[in-house]
């Protein structure tokens, strides 16, 4: 969801560096063993922009399933980047209200193609407590992951240090 007009407060501090830049940037420096670039993802943001029009290309042979066509797509990209990746689920702990709106509490439809796609391409996953992008933020504070790449800004609230977008 978000918290309304932060990305735009965020904006002069942000900076536009491309991801294999930072996945060599200091890391291959010294004696080995060298650590890649830990980019954890929040997915549920992925679940909405794998539907949405603009991500997906109008094509005739676009499958039965365009959304997961779309997430395999985007993943096949990300994993031919010399980074490490690791998706995180929202779980059974998450809120049920979200601003006054009652959310559901189920599993998106995606999640069980897509964690099949994820152990096809090898990809860890895990599952949060509760809200992912409470997780990701605290792996964030404490070095886990280098980065947190989502377009929900909640993932300040949570104290996350490092967040990719787009």
């Amino acid at each position: 969801m978000g918290i309304n007009g932060l990305w735009e407060v965020l904006a002069p501090a942000g900076q536009w560096v491309s991801i294999m830049a930072l996945a060599v940037r200091d890391r291959y420096v010294g004696s080995p063993p060298f650590m890649p670039y830990t980019i954890a993802v929040d997915i549920s943001i992925w679940f909405e922009q794998c539907q949405q029009q603009k991500w997906q290309r109008a094509h005739s042979q676009s499958g039965m399933n365009p959304a997961l066509r779309v997430f395999f797509l985007h993943l096949a990209v990300l994993a031919g980047l010399p980074i490490r990746l690791l998706f995180c689920y929202d779980g059974p702990g998450r809120p049920a209200v979200k601003r006054g709106t009652k959310v559901s509490t189920r599993d998106h439809w995606m999640v069980e193609p897509t964690r099949r796609i994820l152990n096809a391409f090898n990809i860890a996953w895990i599952e949060a407590g509760g809200e992912a992008e409470a997780e990701l933020a605290a792996m964030n504070q404490r070095g886990i992951v280098d980065a947190i790449l989502t377009d929900d800004s909640d993932v300040f609230a949570f104290g996350a240090h490092t967040v990719l977008r787009k």
